[in-house]
Order: C-alpha cells, then sequence, then structure tokens
C-alpha cells in the first residue's frame, strides 16, 4: 500500500485538528468563545 503526499498531508491535518480540541476540552474553563478569538478593537486612533 503505497501512501502519496496529499493522504500524509490530510493525516496530518487531521492528527493537529483532533489534538488542539482535545487541548480546548481539557482546560478547565470551556466555552464558544475559546474558538473564535475576540479581540476590542479601538477606533479612536
Amino acid at each position: 500500500m503505497q501512501i502519496s503526499f496529499v493522504q500524509i498531508f490530510w493525516i496530518v491535518l487531521i492528527i493537529i485538528s483532533l489534538a488542539s480540541i482535545v487541548k480546548i476540552f481539557k482546560q478547565k474553563e470551556f466555552s464558544v468563545g475559546n474558538f473564535i478569538r475576540v479581540e476590542d478593537v479601538d477606533d479612536d486612533e
């Protein structure tokens, strides 16, 4: 069974995404806000 570069690429992506999801769930304070980074931007320059 030969594994192509594309298959290796997708396997790596899946492993990274699963690892990050597990890391987020292991955090004590879990909320949807952790998925989306919200930064306060001041319009005053």
